[in-house]
């Protein structure tokens, strides 16, 4: 994840700080990826900073996690 965090921030041109860009991260990685790093790795730039910036996946193509569930446990139909 540390190399990640440096991937990331040279990839977000400072239009970040470091515990926003952090927190996106760790929102990914508990509540979309499931403990995917290759996941995480796999996210673009611009939504890592919409992410970033919003404190949410909402609006981007991370709202529907990818693993069959919501956030809650719940499966989508």
């Amino acid at each position: 994840m540390q190399g990640l965090f440096y991937s990331f921030k040279n990839e977000c041109h400072d239009l970040v700080s470091d515990d926003e860009l952090i927190g996106a991260m760790r929102l990914i990685y508990n509540e979309v990826a499931r403990g995917s790093t290759e996941y995480v790795a796999g996210v673009g730039w611009e939504t890592m900073v919409q992410i970033a910036v919003t404190a949410s996946v909402e609006g981007t193509e991370l709202e529907r996690p990818p693993f069959g569930g919501g956030f809650d446990g719940e499966e989508y139909e």
